[in-house]
């Protein structure tokens, strides 16, 4: 499976004009054969370092493809993401995202999580260090 997760403030109509885009996507630019979903979940906010949901209520929408039906389900998926950056969105840090995707304030979050890894001794190459981790740049 191919996936991603995206999040919005749910008190804007956003998060509805994403799902309808990238239903419009799916008409206009499927690849014939493809199964999967697009799920809507809401809920509260968190203050933690690089938290996605960020707002009083966050709405985020998860879109999966499945690659046995779909061979560019990987593509659709990058397609997909790239209608989220048109939004003010968060990424799910765990799936597929736009590796250079810095919404406002993100870069400071990025550093509290950092300065917050440093306090407990987290250093590069102890378990918490990987490719993910070097990539969205959050190691110490």
């Amino acid at each position: 499976m191919q996936y991603t997760e995206v999040f919005f403030d749910a008190q804007r109509s956003d998060y509805l004009r994403f799902i309808d885009n990238t239903l419009d996507h799916f008409r206009t630019a499927g690849s014939g054969k493809q199964a999967g979903y697009i799920a809507i979940r809401f809920m509260g906010p968190s203050d933690a370092p690089l938290a996605m949901q960020r707002w009083p209520i966050t709405a985020a929408v998860e879109v999966v493809i499945l690659e046995r039906l779909d061979p560019a389900a990987r593509r659709t998926i990058e397609a997909v993401n790239r209608l989220a950056r048109g939004y003010d969105a968060r990424f799910h840090w765990g799936m597929i995202r736009p590796a250079d995707y810095r919404p406002a304030g993100v870069q400071n979050e990025i550093e509290r999580w950092k300065a917050g890894a440093a306090m407990l001794g987290v250093q590069a190459g102890d378990g918490f260090s990987s490719a993910f981790s070097r990539a969205a740049e959050l190691e110490p």
